[in-house]
């Protein structure tokens, strides 16, 4: 088939790695593909096309506007079988969904106000074409959390769309010298040896739960003085909030800005958990990862992946709502080493149980049953 992939312009550093590793999956497949992309640096499996769309714009939903409307015009002069968009936009047959539902996103987070503004009444039209009652594009979910927060919303998605099971990009991936990156990192980072290193990993700080893992650095540091503790932040969003936060809370000292980062299995190597308290995290690649690195995870049932951190016994999935007193226990219970090496050990035995590469062959495969 020739198969025609969208990928707007973003910072969704994870919607990056599953648009290559789609492509790879599909060339291997003998399907020819095209990338449509308004600011793809890295390289592409051999064989894909690069269309480069230029989409400007003032704002993040005219600029999604631009790209559509002139990946549309490029479109109408190919003959593409099958047109993939990992964004909700008109015109896809398959919606890759590398996000949550924006409307019950909206809806739960914005007032009656912000619900009249363009980027509101944009994204939500741009969603119901996909996913509306008229619409006819198929749909791959990451998670069941991401797929009935989609078919609550769009109840006849149900009949139109399929779950994919987990896995993990080969880019994100643990080296295979771990314990050599280990110590490399933590000369870098001047970590010491003897501290507990928590890494919290996300583009989004207030949605993936960053104040809250600060306010538990604060509270677990009060509680147990003694246990040397850094926090390391990675992730592109602007951070003076946050870095206020931590000073407040008399932890300015132990939490590091890292800024975005394209080496998070060599972070994870040199850290001790994974602290990720999501609010709103429909899928959440990075609890996966962190298993695959045998990295004892803190998170939340807002994630999509959570489910797969209970079942390996790989650390804590934490109740909705999420209670500080909750968050609090859990980074106290990480302290024990004896718990961390359990968390690592029972992961580690999920995980070789687990084919965490079936994703996106599964996702090609489903596209072949509905469209060959």
């Amino acid at each position: 088939m020739r198969i025609a992939l969208l990928l707007p312009a973003g910072d969704d550093a994870g919607a990056r790695l599953d648009a290559h590793e789609f492509l790879a999956q599909a060339v291997q497949r003998g399907h020819h593909c095209a990338l449509f992309a308004s600011d793809w640096r890295a390289e592409l499996p051999e064989g894909v096309v690069l269309r480069e769309i230029a989409a400007r714009g003032r704002s993040a939903h005219r600029r999604h506007a631009a790209f559509v409307e002139a990946v549309q015009q490029q479109l109408a002069g190919t003959s593409s079988d099958v047109v993939v968009g990992l964004q909700a936009m008109p015109g896809l047959d398959v919606l890759l969904a590398s996000a949550g539902c924006y409307l019950q996103e909206a809806e739960g987070r914005s007032g009656w106000s912000a619900r009249r503004g363009g980027a509101y009444r944009y994204f939500s039209q741009a969603e119901a074409a996909v996913c509306g009652p008229q619409a006819t594009t198929r749909v791959l979910f990451q998670s069941e959390l991401q797929r009935e927060a989609f078919c609550s919303t769009y109840p006849q998605l149900a009949s139109r769309s399929a779950t994919l099971p987990p896995g993990v990009a080969a880019a994100r991936r643990p080296p295979a010298d771990a314990q050599r990156l280990r110590r490399r990192m933590r000369a870098e980072l001047q970590l010491a040896e003897h501290e507990l290193v928590l890494l919290f990993a996300g583009n989004d700080f207030e949605r993936h739960g960053l104040g809250d893992a600060i306010h538990s650095l604060a509270a677990a540091r009060q509680e147990q003085p003694h246990q040397a503790l850094r926090l390391l932040v990675a992730g592109g969003e602007r951070s003076r909030r946050y870095h206020h936060l931590a000073r407040k809370l008399g932890v300015g000292d132990a939490v590091h800005f890292l800024g975005w980062r394209d080496d998070l299995p060599e972070l994870m190597a040199c850290a001790d958990v994974l602290i990720h308290p999501a609010r709103e995290a429909p899928v959440g690649r990075v609890l996966l990862e962190a298993l695959l690195a045998g990295l004892p995870v803190i998170t939340s049932q807002n994630c999509g992946y959570a489910q797969h951190i209970a079942q390996a016994h790989a650390g804590s999935v934490l109740p909705e709502p999420l209670q500080p007193a909750d968050l609090e226990r859990a980074l106290l219970r990480m302290f024990d080493g004896v718990f961390r090496s359990q968390c690592r050990e029972t992961g580690a035995a999920f995980v070789g149980l687990t084919d965490l590469g079936a994703r996106m062959p599964a996702a090609l495969a489903q596209i072949e049953q509905w469209f060959a």
